[in-house]
């Protein structure tokens, strides 16, 4: 059995002038809320433009799908209700 040693070399500085930093206040925490929220519904908002416009190529393809199957079910007659 052979034992092999390691060397742990360690470093510590110390920061002059160091300031902790402070806690915010309620009303800091409030407007970083509401501009965060304002922030993600601008982002909603551009996901969704973007939504639509990657679906734009497509609905002519889905037009030629569903618009003969929408006018096939139109053509065939309707069961009648018995009194």
């Amino acid at each position: 059995m052979t034992v092999e040693l390691s060397t742990v070399t360690v470093t510590a500085s110390e920061l002059r002038d160091y300031t902790p930093p402070v806690s915010p206040t309620f009303s800091t925490q409030v407007g970083h809320t509401f501009f965060s929220s304002v922030q993600l519904l601008v982002d909603f908002g551009k996901g969704l433009v973007l939504l639509v416009v990657a679906g734009l190529p497509w609905l002519p393809v889905v037009a030629l799908i569903v618009l003969p199957l929408w006018r096939l079910t139109r053509r065939m007659p309707r069961p009648t209700r018995m009194p």
